[in-house]
């Protein structure tokens, strides 16, 4: 009696853990596919690394945004008259097994002109046809040619750089103060300026940037300028913690830190005078040195 009483708490044990353990599975199932019935609604966003568009593939490397540990659940997309949607799904409890990080290869069937992000509020690109492939720099305009607003900030930096103006001087002026740094020995010659139409809308940008080789300030931008009724709009202006470099055609990197554990880099384009954030990184090795006419070279 005693050893068929003992089978029977053996076997009912073992049916509750059997329970336990399908019902176990069933949550982890429905938590790593079952969101994908939701579509873009269950879509989460997620930070961009590479961007690689083949005939019969999309191939996308990014990680999760957040900084708690989350795992990567996958993704879902959607392919729309030559626009690729796709979604993405992490969860904290994925988070014990594996990281946020992703490399993923979706097959499409037709041509994609378009990579987008797709989640349940919101949707941007992160990638488009009319990049692929770079896009060659526009020629910077001749200084006889220069609009006599963009005239006379570069007289501003002529003036302020060959009297060797201190930071606090030039911030006053309304000039970027990282250009005072001492790392520049000739900073005439260490830095210059490029008027172009960059983004093809007809109307022309101000380029202040570095031309100095340097590991921090190597291709560095320090201000980048457009034309609104006549009168010169600051696009950005680079410090020590917001710092852009030039990424090609109309293209910049952006990296920035708010403090010693957090920090981000984008990719910028410039569009009809905005800059567009295209959520995917730019490799530092894939930076251009943008061609400057240096400061020593203006005539006031």
């Amino acid at each position: 009696m005693k050893a068929k009483k003992s089978r029977r708490i053996l076997t009912r044990a073992a049916a509750v853990l059997a329970t336990v353990a399908a019902a176990l599975l069933i949550v982890f199932l429905l938590g790593r596919y079952g969101w994908k019935l939701g579509g873009f609604r269950a879509c989460e966003s997620a930070g961009i690394a590479s961007v690689e568009v083949q005939p019969d593939s999309v191939r996308l490397t990014g990680f999760y945004p957040g900084s708690f540990p989350t795992g990567f659940c996958g993704y879902y997309a959607e392919e729309r008259d030559g626009t690729l949607l796709v979604g993405f799904r992490f969860s904290a409890v994925f988070g014990i097994f594996e990281t946020g990080d992703f490399d993923i290869t979706i097959p499409v069937k037709g041509e994609i002109r378009q990579v987008v992000v797709k989640t349940a509020r919101a949707e941007y690109p992160i990638w488009s046809a009319e990049s692929e492939p770079a896009e060659e720099e526009p020629a910077p305009e001749e200084a006889s040619t220069v609009p006599e607003a963009y005239a006379a900030v570069i007289g501003e930096y002529y003036t302020a750089l060959h009297e060797l103006w201190d930071g606090a001087e030039m911030m006053e002026a309304g000039l970027n103060y990282m250009a005072a740094d001492s790392v520049f020995d000739d900073p005439t010659e260490d830095i210059g300026y490029a008027v172009a139409d960059l983004d093809g809308d007809g109307v022309s940008e101000l380029v202040i940037g570095a031309i100095k080789e340097d590991p921090f300030f190597g291709k560095l931008i320090f201000s980048l300028y457009t034309m609104r009724d006549g009168v010169p709009l600051l696009l950005f202006d680079s410090t020590e913690r917001c710092r852009y470099y030039y990424a090609g055609g109309r293209n910049f990197a952006n990296l920035g830190s708010a403090g010693w554990n957090e920090s981000f880099v984008t990719t910028l384009k410039l569009e009809d005078g905005e800059l567009i954030d295209m959520t995917y990184t730019t490799d530092p090795g894939d930076y251009v040195q943008m061609a400057l006419t240096p400061i020593s070279q203006w005539v006031p």
